[in-house]
């Protein structure tokens, strides 16, 4: 009879539970969908192989065996190297499941990170909505949800239009990381609150727990949570002082808890300095990195953090909006064009990347509200919710002072926005919310939309270890999407088998075919089929020359000698620059004078399309050439960027700085 009773009691818990949550679990749900997709590359295979994700797998054998170095093979390119063995800067606390997890299941050794990565996109969800059910009490008032329209537009917020969705795009360490240092961010965050409900002192142990976890995934991330455990810690004292009331018991042993968490993590962190590169104050040496030569340090000036980068970083990544309109699907791309270097400030990585403003407006909305609710309740000397997204706001000023910006990166400021945001839905009243919520729903589908393109851009051409499968996708959804009526009908006039050029079969001239076998493009020319290029599209960041060259030099070249095509850039007069197009053997275009100043940057977008014989070139986001052009026959092997080894009218090298985006 008791253990019926007990279960009648949990399956009216559980109908209670479903009945004000569903909605919730709903979006949960179909936001596991999108996330798996872009992890698994729309194959929904788990498991599979991905570049650069063993490195906590190595990580977790080493540390088996007490060693916290890494194998030379799984760091690659991001080792440091120190006493002849290899390490990473990353931190080890997500290597210590894999211990457990690689000794049951040692044939995923090394496919973790992909179910790694969603897990923690999904808890990071979760506790966003849990942060959220905790506020109504913090702001003293009834304990009850925002309403079901607001959480649902609130969980869509933080889910599939943040940037989780843009980290969902490539299983990569880097990534796996910066998920999870918000995740326990977050956990800790959740953990303080239901300390201020409960006034459980082994919540704050748990907190303080998290909160270390977080520190030894992503330091940022973990800042912020060491921060707010000082600052619940303070928060008693002061509270005491303020009421004239002797400090109580329980303060006293959530301060010496939280002091013990900050010295133990800190100690830890020297501990873990030391034995990986042999001092303790460095965390990141970067001099020991295996892709640092003497000039890239000298850039940098030796360090990766410089304080004089602050400003622009921040309003880089809150303000500027860093999108551009394309004439290719997915129709909008991030670029780089707001962060420029100066004489004090050098930066060592400038990827392409948006603004909060620019993809994440909705969570940006209600992050000021709730920074005006905290300010508000902070002047009515009610001081927790301050201290709460005060001590969060740590964590994303950390990232300011690095002289790298990248859209990964916006994910830091995840944590501050989810309770910031959460707080300004919790804090205004019920008729301004509801109108909130349904103000923010074109929002929230533009940064649905937003991240989506980003994700798919950043997947399936910008960074490296693209397999060319992945790229010709997006290039032909780009040729399907946006060219002409004649290639909008390809996909119904597919060849069944593989043609070698200039196979002679009936075709009606200018006829267009796609060959599955190879992924090439026929076109009919005076009655026999021609192989044409694969659309092609090339990004790259540009630092102009010191001095401007009297010649014309390459930034594509493409085909072989006497049957080539090059975009060149050339110095008409001082202060300009033009965007060419050169066709051996044929005519010629040149773009209209672009205002440049020597040592100056900007980021160029070719798409060379034979399908629809387009040359389109942009530059900082505008477009400055569109021109129909016949290009040579030529494959992507046989493509070059800064150089011309081909020959022609074409200088042979760049003389200023091409860096791939």
């Amino acid at each position: 009879m008791r253990l019926g009773a007990k279960s009648r009691q949990f399956a009216m818990w559980a109908a209670e539970f479903w009945q004000r949550t569903w909605h919730i679990g709903i979006v949960l749900a179909a936001s596991v969908l999108p996330f798996t997709w872009f992890l698994t590359h729309g194959t929904f295979r788990i498991f599979g192989d991905e570049s650069f994700g063993a490195v906590y797998d190595s990580m977790a054998r080493h540390l088996a065996h007490g060693s916290v170095a890494v194998d030379a093979d799984a760091i690659s390119g991001e080792a440091f190297r120190h006493n002849g063995k290899s390490y990473a800067y990353f931190g080890p606390a997500p290597a210590v499941p894999r211990i457990v997890l690689n000794k049951l299941f040692p044939n995923l050794y090394g496919k973790w990170t992909k179910l790694s990565i969603l897990l923690g996109a999904i808890l990071s969800m979760v506790l966003a909505m849990a942060i959220l059910r905790q506020l109504p009490p913090l702001l003293r008032r009834e304990s009850r949800a925002p309403g079901r329209l607001a959480e649902t537009v609130f969980c869509v917020a933080i889910g599939p239009a943040s940037t989780l969705l843009f980290l969902c795009s490539r299983a990569y360490v880097h990534h796996e990381a910066i998920v999870w240092g918000a995740a326990l961010l977050l956990l800790s965050a959740f953990l303080v609150l239901r300390y201020w409900r409960c006034g459980r002192p082994g919540l704050m142990i748990l907190a303080g727990m998290a909160a270390s976890l977080a520190f030894f995934t992503r330091p940022t991330a973990g800042a912020g949570a060491l921060a707010l455990l000082a600052g619940a810690a303070a928060g008693g004292w002061a509270l005491a002082r303020h009421a004239s009331k002797p400090v109580s018991l329980e303060v006293r042993r959530v301060t010496w808890v939280t002091a013990c968490c900050i010295v133990a993590t800190w100690a830890l962190s020297l501990a873990y300095n030391k034995a990986r590169f042999g001092s303790w104050l460095e965390s990141v040496p970067v001099r020991l990195h295996v892709q640092y030569t003497e000039k890239r340090l000298q850039h940098i000036h030796g360090s990766l953090f410089n304080w004089r980068a602050a400003p622009q970083n921040a309003a880089s990544y809150w303000l500027f909006p860093n999108l551009a309109l394309t004439g290719l699907f997915p129709w909008i791309e991030s670029t780089s064009k707001f962060v420029r270097e100066t004489d004090r400030v050098k930066y060592d990585l400038i990827e392409p990347h948006a603004s909060v403003l620019a993809t994440e407006p909705a969570l940006l909305l209600l992050a000021v509200c709730g920074v005006v609710g905290a300010i508000v309740l902070a002047c009515r000397r009610h001081s927790r919710p301050l201290i709460l997204i005060g001590a969060l706001a740590v964590g994303t000023a950390t990232l300011l002072p690095v002289v790298a910006v990248s859209e990964r990166y916006v994910h830091d400021l995840y944590p501050f926005l989810a309770v910031a945001g959460g707080l300004g839905l919790a804090w205004l009243p019920a008729r301004p919310r509801a109108f909130a919520a349904a103000a923010a729903v074109p929002l929230v589908c533009w940064g649905v939309f937003a991240m989506s393109a980003l994700a798919l851009i950043f997947q399936r051409d910008i960074v490296w270890g693209i397999p060319d499968e992945r790229r010709s996708q997006l290039i032909a959804l780009s040729v399907l999407a946006n060219q002409t009526r004649e290639v909008l009908a390809l996909k119904d006039r597919v060849l069944p088998a593989r043609l070698e050029t200039k196979v002679t079969l009936p075709c009606q001239e200018g006829e267009l075919r796609v060959q599955t076998a190879d992924r090439s493009v026929l076109r009919c020319t005076q009655k026999h089929w021609e192989t044409l290029p694969f659309p092609e599209v090339k990004r790259f960041h540009l630092v102009l020359p010191p001095n401007w060259p009297a010649v014309l030099e390459p930034l594509v070249s493409a085909g072989k000698s006497g049957a080539a095509d090059f975009i060149y850039i050339a110095y008409p007069a001082a202060g300009q620059v033009q965007i060419g197009y050169d066709h051996w053997g044929g005519a010629g275009y040149r773009s209209g004078a672009i205002a440049a100043a020597p040592g100056g940057s900007m980021d160029v977008t070719v798409v060379m399309d034979a399908l629809s014989d387009t040359l389109l070139v942009s530059v900082d986001g505008k477009e400055v050439l569109r021109q129909r052009a016949h290009f040579h026959s030529w494959t992507s092997d046989e493509i070059a960027l800064g150089v011309n080894a081909l020959g022609g009218s074409v200088a042979p090298k760049f003389s200023g700085l091409l860096t791939p985006m």
